[in-house]
């Protein structure tokens, strides 16, 4: 018999069981040969209710097979029937737990997804100490610390209102994947019907998944409209749109079978043009494959170029576990995708991930997953940051996330109400109390941000000595300067970025953060050093919004000059950098490279004039290296950095006096080290990588015009 396992995983990615039921024949008159012969052809044709009637019958008749009664816990639990999953697995348990021993594990498992977190927890220590699937265990340790999570958040759920939208829009099969367009507009993927439809399962002709719209009409959600567009296909299951930034382009999935007849889920995409879309068409790059699904996909934007970038889920090979999150960057060059990419260990688990939603606005990605600990079965997690760079993700909690299935998350544009889709019990209902999903709305009714305002100024090169006092900030006020706000996370290495605005004619910037975070601020603009900020709200109170103002980021003007840094020394005739000299290092240059990522520098090491030219000059080159591999060896990219020895060819003061006497004061100055800005990725865009691997091969003597201008 098919490995229920895979049969799981593959419901999933074309989303969530597809419940095309034909009409079983008079059970009582079948004989037990038949009834496994229909189960399995049942199952073989995806018809999984037909499966279990055919399997339950025979069971009935035939107690003590336990590899049905096996078969038929598998079915109850892939169709989302906990309750009498959790009664089979408790049987086959009792009466053979040699034989079938991830019976308990799944046990355990049923009880988490039907609340019972006391009897769970008791039976998922039991596996650890005694299953035997080293797989198993390992889970069980995540579903164990997910059961400890449920029970606090059992005492501590979120202040929300929650409600499940209207049967104009939940019908009795299954709803999914809502898009907020607007406040007052919803897309939804559905299959629409009020009842068990049944089919033969010879006929071609079945009901099949489409896009559908909903609107809010006097505070209340009414759907089920088809949605307008080339997008539905009266044969293929479609679903799981999502829109570009702009709104100009949709992406969505159709399901269909391979050459294999496995059905291959894969991703669409229609451009609107002249306010009408076109025709769909399978998207490249890579995205897709004929052995492998891709599906639910989101797209966003990474920070640095501003690139867009499409998430999505598979099952292709090289993932964490079943079904993992990848995502391709579009290349302007190419004019397609790169990748795929994985999406890393920080969301993707051994087990499965699905339905992400990446807000590019707050630079957050809302997905599912039952591999992390979790309340029950897939849970709603969020995390910030883009591409694979993430902080830890957090499950949202009680009581948006429920023992049951919670999927397709989607904020609101006020971030204050969201939409997503569960199982839970309460909802209409076809074979079993959790066996469908419905669409869900929540309103947070605890989620007070603080509204931090701020404003950017900046110094130019003439007035790096001032005072700054307010009036000189108020004379000096910097618009178009692009603020960055980073969430500081224990748990990953570097800030993650949460949010950008632009300064206004009155350098003046807005955000909203959340309580309870350490945030930093980085104000960026064309031909600025950065100025950073650092801002906590770990000790904001919770009861109300409220604003507050940030430190005034003030932007230094890059020098086209070189910038000479103090105290670098070295011991006579050596070129390894001494302790003060590292750490003079520390607090000048590396600083203002990390804060200012884009720009590339030139790092020159000058001499005074004891020794011979060519001697001053290997020994310059040396010294600047050192300081070049010490940045490197801190983080920074070797291509920002330009190694330049000069030897004793640009003094800056006399090595002898007049009378012809040694100069030891001039000397001092002149055995000095300095840098000077030639390039930037967002600034000057004076050179690039391939400019610096050219020049450096050839070996040049001075700085090329293309480098920028040589000191004076």
């Amino acid at each position: 018999m098919k490995d229920i396992n895979k049969y799981i995983i593959a419901i999933f990615i074309i989303a969530l069981p597809i419940i095309v039921v034909s009409q079983p024949s008079n059970l009582d008159q079948l004989t037990n040969r038949q009834l496994k012969v229909l189960g399995k052809n049942a199952l073989n044709n995806g018809d999984t209710y037909s499966a279990i009637d055919y399997f339950e019958k025979y069971c009935e008749v035939e107690p003590t097979d336990m590899y049905y009664l096996h078969e038929l816990a598998q079915l109850y639990r892939i169709s989302r029937d906990y309750r009498k999953a959790e009664n089979a697995y408790s049987k086959i348990d009792s009466l053979v737990p040699a034989e079938f021993s991830d019976a308990l594990y799944y046990k355990a498992l049923m009880q988490k997804m039907n609340g019972k977190y006391n009897e769970s927890y008791k039976t998922f220590e039991k596996y650890k100490k005694s299953g035997t699937n080293q797989d198993l265990k390992k889970f069980s340790k995540v579903q164990l610390d997910g059961i400890e999570l449920a029970q606090k958040q059992l005492k501590n759920k979120r202040n929300v209102e929650l409600s499940r939208l209207d049967n104009s829009i939940n019908k009795a099969y299954i709803e999914q994947n809502p898009i907020p367009v607007s406040n007052n507009k919803l897309i939804y993927g559905s299959l629409r019907a009020d009842s068990i439809k049944y089919y033969d399962v010879k006929d071609t002709k079945r009901p099949v998944r489409k896009f559908y719209e909903a609107h809010r009409i006097n505070n209340k959600w009414e759907g089920g409209d088809e949605l307008f567009g080339p997008f539905n296909c009266d044969s293929i299951n479609t679903g799981n749109g999502a829109f570009s930034a702009d709104g100009n382009r949709f992406f969505f999935t159709r399901s269909v079978p391979n050459s294999d007849k496995k059905i291959i889920t894969s991703i669409y995409v229609s451009l609107k043009v002249d306010e009408k879309w076109k025709e769909p068409v399978l998207l490249g790059y890579g995205i897709n494959d004929l052995q492998f699904s891709s599906t639910q996909p989101t797209i966003g934007r990474e920070s640095k170029k501003n690139l867009e970038v499409i998430y999505f889920v598979s099952n292709r090979a090289g993932g964490k576990g079943g079904l993992d999150i990848w995502y391709m960057i579009y290349d302007i060059e190419r004019n397609a995708f790169k990748g795929p990419i994985n999406a890393g260990t920080k969301i993707n688990t051994p087990g499965d991930e699905m339905s992400p939603y990446y807000d590019y606005r707050k630079h957050k990605l809302y997905f599912s997953s039952d591999g992390h600990p979790n309340i029950g079965g897939f849970d709603i997690f969020v995390s910030s940051g883009e591409l694979a760079k993430w902080s830890a993700p957090i499950n949202i909690g009680m009581p948006v996330n429920s023992s049951a299935d919670d999927i397709y998350y989607a904020p609101a544009q006020n971030q204050k109400e969201a939409f997503f889709t569960s199982n839970r019990e309460g909802g209409v209902a076809l074979k079993n109390p959790t066996c469908c999903d419905d669409i869900y709305t929540v309103s947070y009714l605890d989620l007070f941000f603080i509204n931090l305002e701020g404003i950017v100024y900046k110094i130019e090169e003439d007035q790096i000595d001032q005072k700054i006092t307010e009036e000189f900030i108020q004379n000096n006020l910097c618009d178009q300067s692009i603020v960055s706000l980073y969430l500081i996370d224990s748990d990953t290495p570097d800030p993650i970025l949460v949010e950008q605005d632009t300064s206004n004619t009155k350098g003046e910037y807005k955000f909203e953060l959340e309580r309870g975070k350490d945030y930093k601020i980085v104000a960026s603009k064309d031909g600025y050093f950065n100025a950073t900020t650092l801002y906590s709200t770990l000790d904001a109170k919770a009861e109300a919004e409220v604003t507050e103002k940030a430190k005034p980021l003030g932007l230094k003007k890059i020098p086209k000059r070189a910038i000479v840094i103090d105290n670098i020394y070295y011991e006579f005739d050596k070129s390894e950098l001494t302790a003060i000299a590292k750490a003079t290092i520390d607090t000048t240059i590396f600083l203002i490279m990390s804060e200012t990522p884009e720009i590339i520098v030139e790092l020159s090491s000058h001499t005074d004039s004891c020794g011979t030219d060519v001697y001053n000059q290997k020994l310059s080159q040396s010294r600047a290296e050192s300081v070049v591999k010490y940045l490197v060896e801190k983080g920074i990219e070797k291509e920002r950095l330009i190694a330049k020895g000069y030897g004793e060819k640009r003094f800056i003061a006399r090595n002898t006096n007049p009378d012809g006497s040694d100069n030891p004061e001039g000397r001092a100055k002149n055995r000095r080290t300095e840098f000077t800005v030639i390039g930037s990725s967002n600034q000057y865009s004076i050179l690039n990588k391939k400019d610096i691997e050219i020049k450096t091969e050839k070996g040049e003597v001075g700085t090329p015009k293309s480098l920028g201008k040589e000191t004076d």
